[in-house]
């Protein structure tokens, strides 16, 4: 398990690699993570990305990749995947 900044979890997607795509940035790693003991998977999935927990139960989707990761919800208790990023268990 590792633990990551939110600016080391961009570098991790590369999204400097996408300057067009600056507002919505691809997925290019597969995310798996823990929160509060439980895992999570970001994923792809008809033209929007979306939270799933580990039982493919959707947490929360976007169908721009930077608003999901930037948006406040509720598995976060208000905050965002951003803000809590550097608290999350990445496999």
């Amino acid at each position: 398990m590792d633990k990551m900044t939110w600016q080391e979890f961009q570098n991790w997607q590369r999204w400097d690699e996408f300057p067009e795509r600056a507002d919505n940035p691809p997925l290019t790693v597969d995310v798996f993570f823990l929160y509060e003991g439980k895992g999570y998977c970001i994923e792809k999935d008809y033209g929007s990305y979306h939270i799933y927990t580990s039982n493919w139960e959707e947490v929360f989707s976007r169908e721009n990749l930077k608003k999901l990761l930037t948006s406040p919800i509720s598995l976060f208790h208000g905050k965002s995947f951003a803000d809590v990023c550097d608290n999350l268990e990445f496999k």
